[in-house]
């Protein structure tokens, strides 16, 4: 018998306490939200962008390890910092965990890596100036529910880094601990989440639309979108923490499969 990683599926898990029982699946939408889970991806599964069909189980796991140093080191760094700013960025080795959003009307489906350490979500748009050929990209043209965000907005004066223009857009460049940099303007447009059965569509979320990036040796050239999970205002567990009685945990599980 041999043993070996099957492809590794992970789930995030977005669960509110039931205040009680319905059987139509289709009050997800009621004003008592039962919550929804969506799939994390695992970089070294079958079904990853990042994944690399070359690498045999030992490199992933020499992988494994290395990002596991380096999350250490990142995590003792914290505890150690006299500046009184904490902060935890995104990693310098291979992001982790991916998932599959969708994005406007008629809505187009994308990845994104997932960082719990900071707050914007962006997608890389089309046209983008210094981006990898990834596909698919986020095209504004074709999306009814498509707003940009002005300058005058609360969210644009969370972005530290924002400037406005005579349109008045807002216009942003976000840096990660890694050294990696994107470039857009904020916008708003409708994202779903599929829900096995159920798709669950959220209005009028807020994030970067991307026209230049620069990262040159990070795993966001790989994929064309990021979702922050951070506690700031930006973050998506913020906008839409109503709809979920501000309540978020997110589950991580490895199988293991036999096989003669």
């Amino acid at each position: 018998m041999a043993a070996f990683f099957s492809p590794l599926a992970f789930s995030l898990l977005l669960q509110l306490l039931l205040l009680a029982i319905l059987p139509n699946p289709t009050t997800i939408f009621a004003s008592k939200p039962l919550g929804f889970s969506i799939d994390l991806i695992q970089r070294d599964s079958s079904l990853s962008p990042l994944y690399d069909p070359s690498s045999t189980l030992a490199q992933r796991a020499e992988q494994a390890n290395l990002h596991s140093m380096l999350c250490s080191r990142s995590i003792a760094s914290q505890f150690t910092n006299t500046s009184g700013v904490i902060s935890s960025p995104v990693m310098v080795g291979p992001s982790e965990f991916q998932v599959k959003l969708s994005l406007g009307t008629p809505s187009s489906l994308y990845w994104a890596i997932i960082d719990t350490g900071s707050n914007l979500k962006w997608a890389t748009c089309c046209h983008c100036d210094n981006c990898p050929v990834k596909t698919p990209m986020f095209d504004p043209l074709q999306s009814s529910t498509y707003k940009n965000q002005r300058c005058s907005t609360r969210f644009c004066t969370e972005l530290r880094n924002h400037r406005c223009t005579s349109d008045p857009l807002c216009w942003f460049r976000y840096s990660y601990g890694d050294n990696s940099k994107v470039e857009g303007v904020l916008v708003s447009e409708m994202l779903l989440f599929d829900n096995g059965a159920d798709t669950i569509k959220h209005e009028g979320i807020v994030f970067g639309c991307v026209h230049h990036e620069d990262n040159p040796e990070s795993a966001l050239r790989k994929v064309p979108g990021l979702v922050g999970l951070g506690r700031g205002p930006l973050s998506l567990v913020k906008q839409i923490g109503s709809s979920i009685d501000d309540k978020f945990a997110y589950f991580l599980h490895i199988a293991m499969k036999t096989i003669p």
